[in-house]
């Protein structure tokens, strides 16, 4: 199956035999199920150095191939993908171009924090170890503007509900639909924020599997 799966992109004659995804599939399915009857089969200790060394160079594919496979689904959206997602979510709030008027009007620190979030987050740093805490603190940053953003809205729609005589169904579903509205915003800027990393990690990773696969 290693053999074929390159083969097919080579050989026109090949092209027709499935979808290059379901070669994909069937590629990882042999992959791990054969690394998996190897180590069934083999005794619990290693008996010499050429053993150890092919059991290790075994599992260090096998490996690679599970860590590229969890980067990849992180990344086969595209940037365009996650940016066009980016800027519906900021459309349906209102919170794109300067004559729009926000959902999030009757809270102006709302509207004010997310903003803010999105300039903090979508701000490429200069340095790598910059860069890397960014990566590693956006989940945190993100979760904490949620909070203070989720108790502002509380404060604010209880407070117009009380106005409004609101009954108490009408004012959850209000604060659900906001809260929602809040998560899929942040969430969009998160991925875009992201992105580019997982992109990054990709391409090492495309330079390191090469000689993991020729051992």
């Amino acid at each position: 199956d290693q053999r074929c799966y390159p083969l097919r992109k080579l050989l026109r004659i090949m092209s027709s035999w499935a979808t290059t995804r379901h070669w994909c599939v069937v590629r990882m399915i042999f992959g791990m199920g054969g690394s998996t009857l190897i180590l069934f089969h083999s005794p619990v200790h290693v008996g010499s150095m050429n053993a150890a060394v092919a059991l290790s160079c075994m599992l260090i594919v096998a490996g690679s191939g599970v860590i590229g496979r969890v980067i990849y689904r992180k990344i086969h959206h595209g940037l365009y993908g996650r940016s066009a997602t980016l800027q519906e979510v900021q459309a349906n709030l209102g919170i794109i171009g300067g004559d729009v008027k926000s959902k999030f009007h009757f809270a102006p620190k709302i509207e004010q924090r997310l903003k803010e979030f999105e300039i903090s987050t979508l701000t490429v740093r200069a340095g790598a170890w910059p860069r890397v805490w960014s990566f590693l603190s956006v989940g945190f940053h993100a979760k904490w503007t949620y909070f203070a953003a989720a108790r502002e809205l509380e404060r604010v729609v209880r407070h117009h509900a009380r106005q409004h005589d609101w009954d108490a169904a009408k004012l959850e579903r209000r604060l659900v639909s906001a809260k929602s509205a809040i998560r899929g915003y942040m969430d969009a800027v998160v991925d875009v924020a992201r992105f580019s990393a997982y992109e990054r990690l990709f391409s090492l990773w495309h330079i390191l599997h090469v000689p993991f696969v020729f051992m």
